[in-house]
């Protein structure tokens, strides 16, 4: 490893185990989700899966010197945990979503599945950077970001139009919880295979991008037309779960997988 690999690999490190240590102990907290089993069985296991996710690309589909070696796939697996948690716990509160405030102070069990379908989406879209081959770890950086932008972009309009963070956090909807968090991981696959394939340039980077991409417009519109339909109304002031957020939940990360299969791997 050179140096500056070196330094970004313990500097990751550090970071992914202070951010998930955090987020650990929170949830072991005595009031955390009101004692919901469920809830924290949840989101101890979501960190689990990001993990999982990233480090079964490493060891498969990314770079061909990282995928036989131990260093390089230790190296992304800490920048991919650390991009994820740093995500979680900054990004998504612009839109809306603290993982301190409703879920630890607050105690909504409305937020579990946004928080977890969001840090798969994140997962996906650092996953993706790392397929391929590229000429350092800045170009992972790099496709991470056009992805993980894209990702909340996409978000940002969602929340434009319907204001889900309210269904969320005020009205502590469950069903819409669960909606948005399927919304996020689907987006997320879109998004990381939309960055996947070998570095030629950064403008080739951000063609391609928009070039694969494109396919978030129509989950948005199918996301905004379900949304209608299936919010709290005052004859149906809360939603079943089931019928009404996690059947439709399910629709946005089978529709994005059906379209990255449908596409394979990049070459």
């Amino acid at each position: 490893m050179s140096d500056d690999e070196s330094f970004i690999t313990v500097a990751s490190a550090v970071l992914a185990l202070v951010v998930w240590m955090v987020w650990y102990l929170r949830l072991g907290r005595r009031g955390a989700l009101g004692l919901t089993v469920p809830g924290r069985g949840v989101l101890s296991l979501a960190p689990l899966g990001c993990a999982a996710l990233i480090i079964g690309v490493l060891t498969t589909i990314a770079s061909h010197d990282v995928i036989n070696d131990p260093k390089y796939i230790f190296q992304y697996a800490a920048m991919g945990m650390a991009w994820v948690g740093v995500g979680t716990h900054m990004l998504f509160e612009w839109l809306g979503i603290s993982a301190r405030d409703d879920l630890m102070e607050r105690r909504n069990p409305a937020v579990v599945p946004v928080l977890s379908g969001g840090m798969l989406g994140l997962a996906c879209c650092f996953a993706g950077g790392n397929v391929g081959d590229g000429p350092g770890w800045w170009v992972v950086v790099f496709a991470a970001v056009l992805a993980t932008a894209g990702l909340m972009m996409t978000w940002g309009i969602w929340e434009r139009v319907a204001h889900l963070s309210d269904q969320v956090t005020i009205e502590r909807d469950l069903a819409a919880g669960h909606r948005l968090g399927g919304f996020l991981f689907g987006t997320g696959i879109i998004m990381g295979r939309a960055v996947a394939g070998d570095w030629i340039s950064a403008g080739d980077t951000i063609a391609d991008f928009f070039a694969v991409a494109w396919p978030v417009v129509v989950l948005l519109l199918v996301a905004i037309a379900i949304d209608r339909s299936a919010r709290a109304t005052p004859e149906r002031p809360e939603p079943a779960v089931t019928a009404f957020g996690v059947m439709p939940a399910l629709i946005f990360p089978l529709l994005a997988f059906g379209y990255v299969s449908w596409l394979g791997l990049p070459e």
